[in-house]
């Protein structure tokens, strides 16, 4: 295979610098803490929907599906009930979805298939199938390409070579450990995210299908987290992080191997700079979204925090200024203070506590929450004093009460 020698197994090993390891640990860490931090279930569940639509929109996104991420949300949340769009855009959606099910399915029931070129061929009909691809006629879909494909710059491996790549490629993905230089016992989520991400990099080197090489790609990178152990929300990631960062994904992809010249690519490939590009967005990544867990849970200890500060049995003005502290947490007026003007029409519940009170009485029950703590002042308004739940104050801010 003269023109794709930089394609062999077994792959090619990340070196361990020093700030790979750094991202190792960190991914590690992380990963741990998203999997084994408590959160209710309401929250959780809604996570799991968030992060799943994203990875959704994400991983057709980049392919140039034109749904936005709040059409791909509607669609997750309310399957095949709406026409969203056109028909192929909306069917490709689905059919991701369909297959993200599948493989969490297979998982959760303990039914691991190993990885063959059959397996991946059935994963490739439930993504292709009823899109009317340009690129792939019926006989085509789910079976390895007899054809040369080019993408952008990209000459896909040699047709004649695709099987036998392929082969190879489950062989390795089915091999027990994954050890490779600098492996450190006790890390092996944060290896397991290394083998997906070398993984999702082969594929695109190979590209054995005929259409739908990088959504399966980033596929087979979600099925290696999960079946490691990694939590689905955190294992959904990677596709959403690509599609941000589009224009370097594909930057980096193409930097991998190379470019084409006298009827090759270079002998040796270059896989360091895309697993560092992916691992660093990846602890990025993870940084978001255990704020957006550690957000939740804070919210839930605010409530219960306010619940304390009123009598189990509160009149109708204690009643009243509780729901006011409780509504300005809202996720609606995160991160930002609500004026005096905005609070008589919040929400429902307090435009029916305010109905037919005065100014008076809204500055009344602001300053009450003041007093307790409950609420805090800036020049833009008011909003819960949420800090005074601080574990353990900095210096900067020990004046909190």
């Amino acid at each position: 295979m003269k023109s794709h020698r930089f394609i062999r197994f077994p792959p090619y090993e990340l070196v361990p610098t020093a700030s790979v390891m750094m991202l190792l640990g960190e991914v590690q860490a992380k990963i741990e803490h998203i999997r084994n931090i408590p959160i209710l279930p309401g929250d959780r569940d809604e996570l799991k929907i968030l992060y799943f639509s994203r990875a959704v929109h994400g991983t057709t996104s980049i392919e140039g599906n034109t749904l936005s991420a709040e059409a791909v949300e509607t669609i997750v949340r309310e399957p095949r009930e709406r026409k969203l769009s056109n028909d192929y855009d909306e069917q490709e959606v689905h059919n991701v979805i369909d297959a993200l099910n599948s493989i969490a399915s297979d998982v959760l029931h303990g039914m691991n298939e190993e990885f063959s070129v059959e397996y991946l061929n059935r994963y490739h009909r439930i993504l292709i199938s009823d899109t009317g691809s340009l690129n792939c006629d019926e006989t085509e879909i789910g079976t390895i390409r007899q054809q040369e494909v080019t993408v952008g710059r990209y000459r896909g491996a040699p047709a004649k070579e695709c099987s036998r790549l392929m082969t190879k490629f489950c062989d390795w993905l089915n091999e027990a450990s994954y050890e490779p230089r600098g492996y450190v016992k006790g890390c092996d989520l944060a290896w397991q995210t290394v083998k997906a991400i070398i993984a999702h990099l082969y594929f695109e080197w190979i590209h054995p299908y005929c259409d739908g090489n990088g959504r399966m790609g980033r596929l087979i990178e979600f099925q290696i987290l999960y079946r490691a152990g990694v939590p689905d929300i955190a294992a959904h990631l990677f596709s959403n992080m690509y599609n941000k960062r589009r224009p370097q994904y594909l930057e980096e992809l193409q930097d991998s191997h190379g470019d084409y010249n006298d009827g090759s690519y270079p002998s040796e490939a270059n896989i360091q700079r895309f697993v560092e590009f992916a691992l660093e967005g990846y602890r990025r990544e993870l940084d978001e979204q255990s704020s957006s867990i550690y957000s939740a849970q804070t919210t839930v200890m605010w409530h219960d925090f306010i619940h304390s500060r009123f009598p189990k049995n509160p009149s109708n003005v204690e009643q009243r200024r509780k729901r006011l502290a409780l509504d300005l947490t809202h996720p609606r007026f995160q991160n930002r203070s609500v004026s005096f003007t905005e609070i008589r029409e919040l929400t429902p519940a307090l435009a029916i506590a305010y109905l037919n009170k005065t100014d008076r009485t809204i500055r009344n029950d602001i300053y009450a929450l003041l007093e307790m703590k409950l609420l805090q002042q800036d020049k833009n308004g008011y909003k819960p004093n949420m800090e005074i739940l601080q574990g353990f104050f900095s210096p900067s801010n020990s004046n909190v009460d």
